[in-house]
């Protein structure tokens, strides 16, 4: 049987895949604000970026299980904090 915290990260990552089925309909539109991208660029952007999430996801759940969870979510919305400021 799938464990809950497994049916829970499998959730997580979905809703970041989801991202590029919610962008396809516009991809074309998103792409003519930059110049010389296409659609297709634009797509495998948002499919790349939710490739890096899941394999970050893996990475970082070792980290997860030493430090314990919401020491590691606490200190994910600290760098997303910061992350945030630097890019306003």
């Amino acid at each position: 049987m799938i464990s809950r915290r497994v049916l829970l990260l499998t959730a997580a990552i979905a809703v970041i895949g989801a991202n590029s089925l919610a962008l396809s309909p516009i991809a074309a539109t998103v792409a003519a604000s930059f110049a010389g991208r296409s659609a297709a660029d634009v797509v495998t952007a948002a499919a790349l970026y939710g490739l890096a999430t899941a394999f970050s996801a893996l990475m970082l759940a070792s980290l997860s299980n030493r430090i314990g969870a919401e020491r590691a979510l606490v200190r994910a919305l600290l760098v997303l904090s910061l992350a945030a400021t630097i890019g306003a």
